[in-house]
């Protein structure tokens, strides 16, 4: 008799559901009618109005005591559940080992085995118990894991009179699902009395106490969807700014703790989000963590992020759930500005991490200075055990690491990935002096070093660098050299233009490898220049450029022993080996308007070379296939292309080669760099048996004054020797010579400029 009367309640609300949806597609439902069957002023904005019965904010419970919802006029329908629906959004400060978040019970003495409760447990478990007493029913079921005690969560229990089933849900999950064909419901629990948020009455006694704040609750009278509760329940971040905190002060090793924060869990959640730092430090520490997210429990060291600099400029960040799991990192040496006109200036850093494109992308000061894509995307939200947010530093196991001491001027945190010319501009407001050079410039280089500045007779200011493809390594490398000018005293810059190139290798935007391994791989078989030098005779206003020049695979430090000339009835000429030469014997040289002799005749070969080295063939230029690189991991991969380009006597796959040892080289302009003349290589100074030596970057000098008036000089020197000297020529650079110094110590003389 019970089941029928339950079945026929069941059926006649059914009827009355269907019956109101009409009356709201006709528009005939009124105000009274919506309070007869909800909660009315309390109803949720976009809810079903027949199906929220209850709903509750923002209630602060103490451990031991409980929100008493008895009184509300909803309390008897809600006992009279036989299917709906609890929602619950809340965070715990209790450890007490099980705590009810909500309850219907039946508080009389003699009866505390009557009741329904929602609890979780500090291990988090969610878990859910309905009974009668145990002789009469008792389902129960728990999902291990499924809340984190550490944080807000929003948890869910439906109870389906339908489907015959109990389910739990957990931030946007379902988690466990238990079905029972003798269903029952509140209804079906005798005497009810008493409902509560924070604790199960029995006996007129709180039992499972919780002790923190119920953020929200929301009780349906039906059982609502799958997919509607997983809407509900996930933890919704703000798309929009998270975050915004200005004028920290740090002092170093100590960092400022956000943890406690409101918008600090949803930073713990990001599984995308942008980050803008403006700062100035004071440290001195080798990393400065600006901000950082992670798990600061012992044992849990290496699972966090963090966005950092470094005392000598650079900027990088790191994303990781230990190496085995995943470990992504970024950098860019000599991104900030220490500096400008002797005051200590603000830099403005962004990050971003994007789970649309799978990409992270770091910016500074106006730049994009580095990006990583990864089809395996991870952030935040992927790191384990994440508790802590913090500023000036990284909490590991808890030790604050990587200190930073100074001001966080402010921080931005969004809860999307903004867009890259939003974070140009953003991060242009503390942008000191102009770029001459920058990653994605018209070199299609991502670094540059060894930068130079000379200004000529005219007021024009010219500029070179070394425009470096494989990170930021010296040769053994593809480095090219980089020249701009400026005639506006440097407000402008013309576009950077690579007067000394090797085409060999593709000139590539590579972001190099900054972890322990791939930092250290190199570039094995490109030819490079580097290390470049301009002076300029004002006589004439001849614009001067040098460098050193090195054949594939050569760096300073695998040079081998000699100059690179040969000593021919006196007269010196570059040497060249043929490749199939097994005997590895230089029997060729490079004589008069380039044309390539076999020594052993003495006789012209059909081949020659041009102005910049380049091999022909009977007057037709040789090709060969260009190179591009990658990353496959740690290793590097240097793979041949379908791009031709003309072989030359410095690459590797080319048919006459140099001599493995570093040249000196030169290139002249006279209408201040928009046309170069052919390069020529230097050095018939040394003997054929020497190394020949390397400039000391930089700019030359033309002597003003005495005897030696007009005399360019460049300063030289040779790491392996020991030896100091100049390169000079005395008209007007036609031809050079070589004097050695003796600066009267012992040791090796390096780099150096020389003024009068």
């Amino acid at each position: 008799m019970k089941g029928e009367e339950l079945s026929m309640k069941r059926n006649i609300k059914r009827i009355f559901a269907v019956t109101l949806v009409c009356s709201l597609f006709f528009g005939s439902v009124t105000v009274s009618a919506m309070e007869e069957t909800s909660s009315g002023t309390e109803m949720a904005a976009g809810v079903q109005s027949e199906s929220l019965v209850l709903q509750k904010e923002n209630i602060d419970i103490t451990q031991g005591e409980v929100a008493d919802l008895s009184s509300e006029s909803t309390t008897s329908s809600i006992m009279q559940l036989e299917e709906g629906t609890v929602i619950i959004k809340y965070k715990s400060i209790s450890s007490n080992g099980i705590q009810s978040l909500f309850s219907v019970s039946n508080s009389t003495v003699g009866n505390p085995d009557r009741h329904f409760h929602i609890y979780v447990t500090p291990a988090g478990v969610l878990g859910m118990e309905l009974r009668n007493t145990d002789s009469d029913f008792k389902y129960t079921m728990s999902a291990q894991g499924a809340v984190d005690s550490t944080r807000t969560n929003i948890i869910a229990f439906k109870m389906d009179s339908v489907e015959k089933n109990y389910k739990l849900f957990s931030n946007g999950e379902l988690v466990s699902t238990l079905n029972k064909d003798a269903f029952k419901g509140f209804v079906d629990i005798t005497g009810l009395d008493t409902i509560s948020l924070g604790g199960t009455v029995r006996e007129g006694n709180v039992r499972y106490p919780f002790g923190g704040t119920i953020e929200n609750v929301e009780i349906y009278n039906t059982a609502l969807s799958d997919s509607k509760i997983i809407e509900q329940t996930s933890f919704q971040i703000p798309t929009g700014l998270i975050m915004d905190k200005s004028n920290i002060q740090i002092i170093e090793g100590t960092g400022y703790d956000l943890s406690g924060e409101p918008e600090a869990e949803y930073i713990e959640r990001l599984s995308k989000g942008t980050f803008i730092v403006s700062f100035h430090s004071t440290s001195n520490s080798q990393y400065q963590s600006l901000i950082s997210v992670g798990n600061d429990t012992a044992g849990n060291q290496d699972r966090h992020f963090h966005l950092y600099v470094t005392n000598t400029g650079a900027v990088g960040m790191e994303l990781r759930n230990t190496d085995a799991e995943f470990k992504y990192t970024l950098l860019r040496p000599a991104a900030l500005t220490g500096t400008y006109k002797g005051e200590d200036v603000i830099n403005t850093v962004a990050f971003k991490a994007d789970n649309q494109t799978g990409e992270y992308k770091i910016f500074a000061n106006g730049e994009l200075l580095a990006s990583l894509n990864q089809n395996d995307y991870k952030f935040i939200s992927n790191i384990t055990g994440v508790n802590n947010v913090m500023l000036g530093g990284t909490v590991r196991q808890g030790n604050v690491s990587y200190p930073f001491g100074g001001v966080i001027d402010n921080i931005k945190v969004y809860g999307s990935a903004l867009s890259d010319s939003e974070l140009l501009e953003t991060t242009g407001q503390t942008t000191y002096g102009k770029n001459i050079f920058s990653a994605g410039d018209a070199t299609g280089a991502n670094y540059f070093r060894i930068p130079t500045l000379l200004t000529l007779e005219s007021g024009t200011v010219v500029a070179t660098a070394d425009a470096r493809y494989g990170g930021t390594h010296d040769a053994k490398s593809n480095i090219d050299i980089a020249f701009s000018k400026s005639t506006d005293n440097g407000e402008t810059w013309s576009v950077p233009t690579l007067p000394l190139c090797f085409t060999d290798y593709a000139a590539q935007q590579v972001d190099w490898l900054r972890d322990d391994v791939g930092k250290n791989v190199q570039i094995q078989g490109s030819a490079s220049f580097i290390d470049s030098v301009t002076v300029q005779d004002k006589e004439s206003g001849r614009l001067f450029l040098f460098a050193d020049a090195m054949p594939a695979g050569i760096g300073f430090s695998n040079t081998a022993a000699g100059s690179g000339f040969k000593t021919i009835k006196g007269e010196k000429y570059v040497k060249l080996r043929w490749y199939e030469d097994g005997n590895d014997t230089y029997n060729y040289t490079i004589r008069e308007n380039g044309a390539i002799y076999n020594d052993s005749t003495n006789l012209p070969t059909e081949y020659s070379v041009d102005g910049d080295y380049n091999i022909m063939k009977n007057g037709a230029y040789l090709m060969q296939k260009q190179y591009l690189v990658h990353f496959e991991g740690t290793r590097l991969i240097e793979e041949l292309t379908d791009v031709d380009v003309k072989q030359n006597v410095f690459y590797k796959d080319s048919c006459f080669k140099v001599l493995p040892t570093n040249f000196i080289v030169m290139k002249y302009s006279d209408d201040e760099g928009i046309t170069w003349s052919d390069m020529k290589i230097l050095g018939d100074f040394k003997d054929d048996n020497q190394r020949m030596p390397l400039y000391g970057p930089g700019i030359g000098t033309q002597i003003e004054n005495g005897p030696y008036a007009g005399r360019m000089l460049i300063s030289m020197y040779n790491s392996i020797s020991a030896e100091f000297g100049f390169i000079y020529s005395d008209d007007q650079g036609n031809t050079w010579d070589y004097v050695t110094t003796d600066l009267g110590g012992s040791g090796t003389f390096a780099e150096a400029q020389i003024v009068e």
